[in-house]
């Protein structure tokens, strides 16, 4: 095994956990990357890379606004279910909210204009993606997912357009991989976790090159707190990688 190989499989030998690191191109450590995982937020990312299929084909969408009513809201991550409902937002405001801070109820609205749940699933195929939403009955209570982490990637690089890739550097959840990141590192990511799941994946632009970095973890208690030994895990990793590359100057 490779010394970033042993690193990953040391700090996340607890947990059914699925990694892959590339430089730029390169292959510097991999486990499992197309093992299939509850997404949880994680796929957040392909409905904002078919968000930006949308505003290459129509820029006028950039120019309307998307009703959020109140039976939207909802449960778990995000402020807009807090808000003074209905209420109207642009796509990039709903895109930024379901990203940045993994909201929900912003979530919901953006599959909305997308069509819906299953138009969404479709056309994930139609990209030759398997990774497949559910909507819980309802359409406001939450959602399921069936996520990989090869899939995330390539859906997070087919995101070209530059303020919806700017969402991503915005995330707040700094648990896992940004955990002992400088706070102004170019790190563009996204997380998700539900029950016991803990996912966190994206690219960190360095001088040596794009680091395309994730990782998909299953394990540990349900709870949501700050040191989850799975968020500690991936954090470490990552801590232990950048230091590998010589990449330390990035670390807190």
């Amino acid at each position: 095994m490779s010394e970033l190989d042993d690193i990953w499989a040391g700090h996340l030998g607890d947990f059914t956990a699925a990694w892959q690191v590339k430089l730029g191109d390169e292959l510097l450590t991999s486990r499992d990357p197309d093992r299939f995982f509850n997404g949880a937020s994680m796929i957040k990312t392909f409905l904002a890379a078919l968000v930006t299929e949308d505003l290459a084909d129509a820029e006028t969408l950039r120019d309307g606004v998307i009703e959020v009513p109140r039976e939207l809201a909802a449960e778990g991550d995000g402020l807009l279910r807090f808000a003074q409902l209905p209420t109207t937002l642009t796509i990039d405001e709903l895109v930024m909210l379901m990203i940045a801070v993994s909201d929900n109820t912003a979530m919901t609205a953006v599959v909305g204009q997308l069509g819906g749940v299953e138009l969404v699933n479709t056309r994930l195929s139609e990209r030759g993606w398997a990774s497949r939403l559910w909507l819980y009955e309802g359409q406001g209570n939450g959602a399921l997912s069936s996520v990989s982490l090869a899939e995330h990637q390539a859906a997070l690089e087919s995101i070209t357009d530059p303020l919806i890739r700017a969402t991503f550097r915005a995330q707040q959840d700094r648990r896992s991989l940004a955990r002992w990141l400088q706070f102004d590192a170019p790190f563009e990511h996204k997380t998700g976790t539900t029950e016991r799941v803990r996912h966190d994946a994206g690219v960190l632009h360095t001088a040596q090159g794009d680091l395309w970095v994730g990782c998909f973890t299953d394990g540990g208690p349900d709870a949501e707190y700050v040191d989850h030994p799975a968020c500690v895990a991936i954090g470490a990793a990552m801590r232990d990688t950048l230091t590998a590359l010589d990449l330390h100057t990035l670390l807190a």
